[in-house]
């Protein structure tokens, strides 16, 4: 082909394509049309969007050389996205938009009106599926702003309701200007969560940037409120290179001071302890799209800063950073690939003022914990997991009074599954008592010891479920160093008693372990032996608990020996000599100091009373306690009630009588003589099931 003929058909080429040119300039109607739009969608990547309506109108009216009008309406404009997870459609889209042809690439120079009608829109799949509906309305003659009223339907039978109105200051193509306010609520029937934003911010070229305004109620456990007022926040997307094509990222930063109100806690009208926590967010992510959407893959770092802590009871303070490696928008966040390291600490620097807080509730401190002074420590270090809320700890005491000792120091774990709605908290504790010496009120004959379960300790535990309290569990170990016992101080002997044990506590088994007490000097029977050891079992209940030990004292001639079995409700009390005596002679050395040959008759009958009620198991350890340290006249014991009674002479003429049995039941009965034959007598008798009731009578006897 010779160079004239090429020149000749190059020639042509471009007058055609000069002439097509104006021809659309002149006419745009040629190419924008809804049977061109159709045909140009067909060659959308069907993967990526799909696009389909069901009849467009559209007008083009100069306003210009270089300057048109666009009016264009949909019916039944549908969007779907495969890859995202979204797909929506509208029933009315209507425009009309000012077009500028001056530069290569057309620009939209105004939006004179704009409205979108009943967008019911879907996003996600499986549980994290949600659903919308939106309107958009032109809310100024100038077209140059966009009202927005929308609302989305999330999974969780919650709605948030969007309001808010976005104003055009640029509207080219590719560098367009926005300036946008919205705000959403957040609303579930039947419910007491809530939840409110504002933001507000402009766009430009890529880039939003902010303020951000946060209010939740309920929606963490404990946390009657969280606030973020303040907020900065800023989002960029950056484009790269990557082989042979243009790639984009994106990257997200916010500043947000915060403010968590805690739910009040009962019986601290004063407000002793923090009723709220500040502290500072800062967040910074790496996105792999240039905007955050479904399946967008992030990675970052988040710290939580938070201010000093100074109450009246509680001090404390730390931060919290985590690090996100891997995670997917839209996925559960149990999936994402982080880490977390906490350090926080609370101190409670006076011991007392919790006494104080809390000695009229069902929380009292009990005795003899209630004198001690000093200071507790809980700290929250390491890696904690707050995804799934799994937070270890470490706790230490300080405690002391005058004669009391309480040093431990603990190991434990928090963790909470599900503390966005009804939380159920795990509560693990091992601790080891590196010093520890306890003084036990006086065992006294008057009050026998009560060895079960002090009321104090569940009065207000479990909560009721009415209340909707979460659910909790715990498993508290404590036990005593290898080598260091703690010391229990006690009236029965002027020694501290040396007590090695391993506790568990939990809400399912009550308590369960082994205490054992080395031998020690115990004054008992009106002279001097030794416990040479006991051991107990403890069991659920207590007072099914196994008790194991021998006590021994020392006469001229021979040595006395009580051993203890069974359980701690019903002991089994067996009395041994060496050399071997029999029971009852044992009986009368220990109760009357005398041989059995030395008793008067009553007396005998006493000890024959003594026999029964030990082989019927009526009689206990701290009751033989009671009847060898007081000089009783006699004992009596009724097989039917299982009632052992012990007469006390008071005086000349007046004596006490002392009543009690296996289940609790007591009877205190006083005597006193008015002559020769007259006698005033008034006695109570009380039980745990009846408040008691008293009498009292004057009797008249003779002897013939």
């Amino acid at each position: 082909m010779t160079l004239p003929r090429i020149l000749k058909i190059f020639s042509v080429f471009f007058v055609l394509v000069v002439v097509v040119f104006w021809v659309v300039f002149l006419w745009p109607e040629i190419i924008l049309n809804d049977r061109v739009l159709r045909w140009a969608v067909g060659f959308l990547d069907q993967r990526e969007i799909r696009i389909h309506w069901n009849t467009l109108k559209l007008k083009v009216v100069p306003k210009g050389l270089l300057a048109k009008q666009l009016r264009l309406s949909f019916q039944a404009l549908c969007v779907e996205l495969p890859e995202s997870h979204f797909s929506g459609c509208a029933d009315h889209l209507d425009g009309d938009l000012g077009i500028n042809f001056s530069r290569i690439l057309p620009r939209i120079t105004d939006i004179n009106y704009l409205s979108l009608r009943q967008l019911r829109w879907e996003a996600g799949e499986g549980q994290s599926r949600v659903r919308g509906d939106l309107n958009l309305d032109g809310d100024q003659p100038s077209g140059s702003s966009v009202r927005a009223l929308g609302s989305v339907r999330l999974s969780d039978r919650g709605r948030i309701k969007l309001q808010g109105r976005a104003q055009f200051l640029r509207l080219s193509v590719l560098r367009p200007q926005i300036n946008y306010e919205f705000t959403l609520k957040y609303l579930r029937p039947r419910s007491s969560r809530r939840g409110f934003a504002r933001v507000q911010g402009s766009f430009d070229h890529h880039r939003w940037s902010g303020k951000l305004d946060l209010e939740v109620e309920r929606w963490v456990f404990g946390l009657s409120q969280i606030r973020a007022q303040g907020c900065s926040y800023f989002l960029d997307r950056i484009a790269f290179q990557e082989l042979w094509h243009i790639k984009t990222s994106g990257r997200i930063k916010l500043f947000c001071p915060i403010r968590a109100g805690f739910v009040p806690v009962p019986y601290d009208p004063d407000r002793r302890i923090p009723h709220q926590i500040l502290g500072i967010l800062s967040l910074q992510l790496r996105l792999s799209d240039g905007f955050p959407r479904l399946n967008t893959e992030l990675e970052g770092d988040a710290q939580i800063v938070l201010d000093p802590i100074h109450s009246a009871l509680v001090e404390g303070g730390g931060q919290i950073r985590l690090h996100i490696s891997h995670g997917v928008i839209g996925e559960s966040v149990v999936r994402w690939k982080m880490s977390s390291f906490s350090s926080l600490h609370i101190e409670v620097p006076e011991f007392q003022r919790v006494v104080e807080t809390f000695q009229r509730s069902p929380w009292a401190v009990p005795a003899p914990f209630h004198v001690l002074r000093g200071s507790v420590t809980l700290s929250i270090e390491g890696q904690a997991d707050w995804m799934i809320g799994n937070f270890p700890f470490r706790l230490t005491t300080h405690l002391h009074s005058a004669t009391q000792f309480l040093n431990l120091q603990g190991n434990g774990y928090l963790s909470v599954a599900d503390y966005l709605s009804q939380a159920e908290w795990h509560l693990g504790v091992d601790g080891i008592l590196t010093h520890f010496q306890i003084e036990l009120p006086r065992l006294d004959w008057t009050l026998p010891p009560k060895l079960l379960s002090d009321s104090r300790f569940f009065a207000s535990w479990p909560p009721d479920k009415k209340l909707g309290y979460p659910k909790f569990h715990y498993r508290i170990s404590l036990r005593t160093q290898v080598g260091h016992p703690a010391l229990v101080l006690t009236n029965l002997t002027r020694r501290r008693v040396p007590v090695s044990f391993q506790v568990l506590f939990s809400d399912y088994k009550r308590v369960s372990g082994l205490i054992r007490l080395a031998s020690f000097p115990v004054e008992v029977f009106r002279r001097k032996a030794q416990m040479e050891s006991l051991q107990l079992d403890l069991r659920d209940p207590l007072s099914a608990s196994l008790i194991f030990g021998s006590m021994q004292t020392n006469y001229a001639d021979y040595k006395i020996i009580i051993q203890i079995g069974a359980t701690l409700e019903r002991p089994q009390i067996h009395i041994l000599s060496e050399p071997a005596l029999p029971e009852s002679q044992i009986l009368s050395v220990l109760i009357f100091g005398r041989s059995l040959d030395e008793l008067t008759s009553a007396e005998s009958s006493s000890i024959g009373s003594t026999r029964s009620a030990i082989a019927d198991q009526a009689l206990g350890l701290a009751s033989l306690y009671l009847l060898a340290s007081t000089p009783i006249q006699s004992l009596a014991y009724n097989s039917s009630t299982g009632m052992v009674s012990a007469k006390v002479r008071l005086a000349d003429g007046i004596s006490l009588s002392l009543g009690t049995n296996t289940k609790e039941s007591n009877a205190i009965d006083f005597q006193q003589r008015l002559g020769s034959n007259w006698s005033l007598q008034a006695g109570v008798e009380s039980s745990e099931t009846s408040r008691g009731a008293a009498s009292a009578s004057l009797q008249w006897s003779r002897r013939y």
